[in-house]
């Protein structure tokens, strides 16, 4: 099998030549300060220009010779809007008015526009234009550059922060918290006038992409910690459901073939039922926690979803070992018996993390990862 069928296969849940590896995708990717060596690590010497100029984000490179050397199975094209979204170098105001800060290698925010705002400073607030964030002709040039017949195109996310996310940094995590709890009118207010913006956003990706692409990554959205969900299925029901379920629409119309990937850290099992509703078909993704019954959740849902992940980025920070070895292999053979798992890291690979373990656990999943 090429990278394409391998992926395809295990789309469709069926057992491919070997498990498929991910890399550099909106959730699980290499922040800056690892990349460098990485590159070295693998005898790579010239960098690339990165794929957001600006440098708003942690995660800014990604490399196709990076790729082939770890003989990942995917290639991402992106609208440019992640770039032109966010403040020059991670500091100042974003497109839609929050403020950001940066220390080392991570960017965050810390000013909230919407903090003191009433239901008529929501309805007048002003959302970014649509069309002075994206580059079309980037995206096209990205397209054509790629095989498509050889790799799984994904489709990058189009905004960073899903809509939970950017509504929290637009009027504060504890504000919001509580104006989904007691404050219904307020948050419809908010919610309606964000999810303008992203279905037009979603619209316009799948005007130029067509059905050239594999995988669409929705914004990721992170809904629960460690122990659960950070809010009832009800709330999230209430709130996001159908507006989820509505960009999804929007990306099978444009084409049905096209499967769709959902992104949120923690423990994820109770949401997964929903995200089947909605029409997801791939997760990312779910951590090995305490918590997790790896094996009922991969035998739960074998048949229904495709699990990407893995590769555990805080274990990875550790010495390469048997232990460590061990751990990797029995988490993603448990995973690989659902039939439908892409092998990947589980969030961002941070600066903590040796070059040689990336390239060390990627060879795991190429040659020792089992579906038995």
């Amino acid at each position: 099998m090429n990278s394409k069928e391998r992926v395809l296969a295990t789309l469709k849940h069926k057992e491919p030549d070997r498990v498929p590896l991910a890399l550099c995708g909106s959730a699980y990717g290499v922040v800056d300060e690892l990349w460098d060596d990485l590159q070295a690590e693998l005898g790579i010497s010239c960098k690339i220009q990165p794929f957001r100029g600006r440098h708003g984000h942690s995660v800014n490179y990604i490399d196709d010779r990076v790729l082939r050397e770890l003989d990942i199975d995917t290639r991402h094209v992106w609208l440019g809007s992640t770039d032109l979204i966010s403040p020059k170098g991670g500091v100042g105001t974003d497109a839609f008015g929050v403020k950001w800060k940066r220390t080392e290698s991570s960017v965050y925010p810390y000013d909230y526009p919407l903090s003191d705002a009433d239901k008529d400073d929501i309805k007048s607030y002003s959302m970014p234009d649509v069309e002075s964030l994206i580059r079309p002709k980037k995206l096209e040039n990205r397209l054509n550059e790629l095989d498509c017949d050889q790799y799984a195109l994904i489709a990058r996310a189009p905004v960073s922060y899903g809509l939970y996310e950017k509504a929290s940094q637009l009027r504060g995590p504890e504000l919001l918290f509580k104006d989904l709890m007691i404050n219904e009118e307020f948050v419809e207010i908010l919610l309606s006038k964000l999810f303008d913006f992203y279905l037009q956003i979603h619209k316009r990706y799948m005007e130029i992409v067509g059905e050239r692409i594999d995988i669409f990554e929705l914004p990721g959205d992170d809904y629960a910690d460690n122990q659960g969900l950070l809010f009832s299925p009800q709330v999230f029901r209430k709130y996001f459901f159908e507006r989820w379920k509505k960009l999804v629409s929007i990306i099978k119309q444009a084409s049905p073939q096209t499967k769709v990937l959902f992104h949120s850290d923690g423990y994820t099992p109770p949401l997964l039922d929903l995200l089947l509703d909605i029409g997801i078909d791939i997760h990312h993704p779910l951590e090995p926690l305490p918590k997790l019954d790896v094996e009922k959740v991969s035998r739960s849902y074998s048949d229904k979803l495709v699990f990407l992940g893995g590769i555990d980025v805080k274990s990875l920070s550790k010495s390469f070992d048997e232990g460590l070895r061990g751990e990797i292999l029995d988490f993603a053979n448990k995973l690989a018996k659902s039939g439908g798992f892409i092998m990947g890291p589980t969030n961002h690979i941070q600066s903590d993390v040796p070059a040689k373990n990336i390239i060390k656990a990627f060879q795991l999943g190429k040659s020792e990862i089992r579906y038995e």
